[in-house]
């Protein structure tokens, strides 16, 4: 069984990417298989369950954390893709600490992954860096200039969140740059797939020992809110199919298309109207943008798409999940929750107005100046407005050519099936943003950085023999 890297690029290594090293004592011994990568994951995790279920039993749990941790740092130093991969597995199970509201343990250990991934930058070339890694540089600098100058009491809280944020930036930058080579780009996409199956996957569970009608207060968040639930479910929905062709065999697909009918099943339960509208869209793009099938057969997928739709949303009404639909606050009104997603935009937009160029800050003062202002939310649930409002106009028109950039690059890419899958899961996410916020969500950076990977790969190789036209070389499946 094997894995074609037609879809995904023969990617040429750039100076230096062939043996990176750094005084930190990372290094990049060339490239391993995806087999090879995989399996080293799952030793790890096998390894990582076993230490923390013995501390459990013995009763020294933070020990073992610790150890796991220690062990965490000391794959980064051997490899920092493996780092990166374990942080990609870990994403979708990004669950609140005491650390702050919006700073987890998982954003802690990205910013070891970070610092340690950096070092080896000063001592070799990397990739040319795409516009949206520029873009990802001035809206960071920005953000740092409007963060400092809009410090307040107390200070703790907001250097945490501000860290959590630009250790999302890093880690977008880390993954561009340690995993654009054929093999661990490929590794990179196999395991977003099977992360986000594993959201879904425990998000069914929930509705299986619960019952829908109990979901009414977590509607299948499995931990985190649902607004960033709904985002762990996207990767697995547009990839899935990628993964899909480049395996043979039949039960690793038939594995894929369970994990992906899981992923829109938990996605529509959800009752997220803005991520539903936002996968609707980002299917019809896909089925568009993918050059390998005739007119005929886009037109039956873009009906069967919509059969398939509304064939899920009468399912979940017959499941009783019509009420995840209408959000109690909003007591079950379209109306009312348009108007109240208005009256938040209003709200930001006064403050875009009184602070047009370095903004309020992090959200943590943006929900401090909506408290002030009498409203109860802290976010104004669309990123391009709470990029504006936290670090001002310049900073907000740095996120736009940012997703526009990536928007732009995915689609010059050769058309294939990876080519699709990104554009529809980018344009997923874009929409989404629209209504409800993810600057500060690592799975929004994840997937932006799975987007520069390819593009970065694909630039690599050059476009006399891109993922279309490069040769058919293959390398193991991880089955």
């Amino acid at each position: 069984m094997t894995i074609s890297s037609g879809q995904f690029g023969q990617a040429v290594t750039g100076p230096g990417d062939g043996a990176l090293s750094a005084g930190a004592g990372a290094l990049h011994r060339g490239e391993l298989s995806t087999a090879r990568y995989l399996l080293i994951l799952l030793l790890v995790g096998a390894i990582s369950a076993f230490i923390v279920g013995l501390s459990a039993l013995v009763g020294q749990y933070p020990t073992g954390l610790m150890v796991v941790g220690l062990l965490f740092i000391g794959l980064t130093l051997w490899r920092i893709e493996v780092g990166l991969f374990v942080m990609a597995g870990l994403v979708p199970w990004e669950l609140q600490t005491i650390l702050w509201s919006d700073f987890s343990l998982i954003k802690a250990a990205g910013i070891v992954v970070a610092v340690l991934g950096i070092l080896p930058l000063f001592t070799t070339r990397g990739p040319r860096w795409p516009v949206s890694m520029k873009c990802v540089l001035a809206f960071g600098l920005w953000a740092t200039l409007s963060q400092f100058y809009n410090i307040s009491s107390p200070v703790g809280p907001i250097l945490l969140h501000f860290a959590a944020l630009l250790s999302n930036m890093v880690f977008f930058y880390l993954l561009l740059r340690f995993c654009s080579t054929p093999s661990a780009l490929r590794t990179l996409v196999w395991i977003v797939v099977l992360s986000s199956f594993s959201a879904a996957i425990a998000g069914l569970f929930e509705v299986a020992g619960t019952g829908v009608g109990m979901l009414e207060s977590g509607r299948l968040t499995t931990g985190a809110n649902i607004n960033t639930y709904v985002r762990f479910l996207l990767p697995g929905v547009f990839l899935a199919p990628a993964c899909m062709t480049l395996t043979r065999n039949a039960l690793v697909r038939s594995v894929l298309l369970a994990g992906l009918g899981a992923g829109i099943a938990a996605l529509i339960l959800t009752g997220s109207r803005g991520a539903v509208a936002g996968a609707a869209a980002g299917g019809v793009l896909f089925i568009v943008s993918f050059r390998g099938i005739s007119i005929g057969t886009r037109i039956a997928s873009l009906l069967a798409l919509g059969l398939a739709v509304g064939t899920g949303y009468v399912l979940a009404l017959s499941l009783g999940a019509g009420e995840q639909w209408q959000k109690r606050a909003e007591e079950g009104s379209m109306t009312v929750a348009t108007d109240i997603r208005l009256q938040r935009w209003a709200m930001a937009g006064s403050m875009i107005l009184d602070h047009p160029v370095l903004g309020l800050g992090t959200t943590i003062q943006e929900g401090r100046e909506y408290a002030r202002r009498g409203l109860y939310f802290t976010e104004s649930h669309n990123d391009i407005i709470s990029a504006m409002a936290q670090t001002g106009i310049p900073g907000g028109l740095c996120y736009i050519v940012l997703v526009v950039a990536v928007w732009r690059d995915l689609w010059r890419l050769p058309g294939g099936l990876l080519r699709a899958s990104l554009l529809g899961m980018w344009t997923a996410f874009l929409i989404t943003a629209m209504f409800n916020p993810s600057l500060t969500k690592k799975i929004f950076w994840l997937a932006a950085g799975v987007c520069a990977a390819s593009i970065v790969s694909y630039r690599q190789v050059g476009p006399e023999s891109g993922p279309e036209t490069a040769a058919p070389t293959t390398v193991p499946s991880p089955s």
